[in-house]
């Protein structure tokens, strides 16, 4: 191996830098050898361009390919068509999200998934993760952005940031496409409940731990 392009490359980037490239390249955080970390490098092209690059979860990009599919899959259009009670119960829950514990307001929105078409490729969100637990028997707050679902999600200095690889076949409601929401800024998408959350590492992301979860149909369901 040639430690010298190695340590020439390491130094474009920070150590957080590296934590983000490894948990991307699904490669264990908590024990990178230096062979790894030039493999990451390498994937990523930076000593043949000469530059910083950064293909993440976190990028850009990345968030703009989730909600370009979602502005191209036609949800404004579906999400503002809902029965009026529907629409209602959404613009409770987005002015005040404690509602969501109101059990017609909960029932409106799960039927307002059960009215969107199914994803057909991978998403990657966000959810801030404070002492709660994590359930997914009922639909999941979400969003497009990592840095909201930090800032304004993540209060508690127990817990984390949950990144949900979301497969295809589940439904989303992305309720920041609800013209009445008030709170569009924080792109909130709920995920459809009754799936299978299956761990796929962890990583940091500055100091604050990250869990990334596959979060799929639970097909056992379909077969009973």
């Amino acid at each position: 191996m040639n430690y010298a392009l190695f340590k020439r490359d390491l130094t474009m980037f920070s150590p957080e830098d590296i934590h983000l490239l490894a948990e991307y390249h699904e490669i264990p955080t908590t024990n990178i050898t230096p062979d790894d970390l030039l493999w990451i490098l390498a994937i990523c092209n930076t000593h043949v361009m000469g530059k910083r690059t950064m293909p993440s979860i976190f990028s850009v990009d990345s968030q703009l390919s989730v909600e370009e599919y979602i502005e191209n899959r036609g949800y404004n259009s579906a999400v503002n068509r809902l029965p009026i009670n529907i629409k209602n119960s959404i613009k409770e829950y987005t002015d005040n999200s404690e509602r969501k514990y109101d059990p017609i307001i909960y029932g409106n929105i799960k039927k307002a998934l059960e009215k969107m078409q199914p994803i057909d490729t991978e998403l990657i969100l966000f959810r801030g993760q404070d002492d709660d637990e994590l359930n997914p028997e009922w639909w999941i707050s979400t969003s497009t952005d990592h840095k909201i679902a930090i800032d304004q999600f993540t209060n508690s200095p127990n817990c984390c940031l949950l990144i949900l690889k979301v497969q295809p076949g589940l439904r989303i409601l992305p309720v920041y496409e609800f013209n009445e929401n008030e709170n569009a800024w924080e792109q909130e998408v709920i995920i459809e409940g009754g799936g299978v959350l299956k761990p796929r590492g962890e990583g940091e992301l500055g100091k604050l731990s990250t869990f990334t979860f596959n979060y799929s149909i639970d097909t056992t369901r379909d077969a009973t």
